[in-house]
């Protein structure tokens, strides 16, 4: 049995019941967070960041990933070292003074700063 059908069989097994495993075909983390695919995101993500630990998009799209969930505390960290990677990417500024707002509205309004244009149109 290879490694990734290991992994599916002890995911399948942990699931609480009545849930069920859905396969993502999204290779763009853009895309899985769109989907409602946190978790497949966030992985996408991490690999990025253990390959280019100075990626801002990266660390901005995981603060996105948690802000999604509701977690704003794991956003504005996220956002943080997407600001302090790049101060002129201002997609992690904007989000970061957003989510520390006195007055936060919730993830209405996020600034994606993906440079790939064909993934902003999806």
């Amino acid at each position: 049995m290879s490694s990734i059908a290991c992994q599916l069989s002890f995911v399948r097994s942990t699931l609480p019941e009545g849930v069920k495993l859905v396969a993502v075909s999204k290779t763009h983390p853009a895309e899985a967070i769109r989907a409602g695919e946190n978790f497949r995101a966030r992985c996408i993500l991490r690999k990025a960041v253990s390959e280019n630990m100075e990626n801002p998009e990266a660390y901005n799209l995981l603060g996105i990933s948690y802000e999604k969930e509701g977690d704003r505390i794991k956003a504005s960290k996220f956002y943080r070292v997407a600001y302090y990677m790049d101060q002129t990417f201002k997609a992690a500024s904007d989000n970061l003074d957003r989510v520390c707002g006195f007055w936060y509205k919730g993830a209405g309004n996020i600034a994606w700063g993906l440079k790939s244009e064909e993934v902003k149109k999806r």
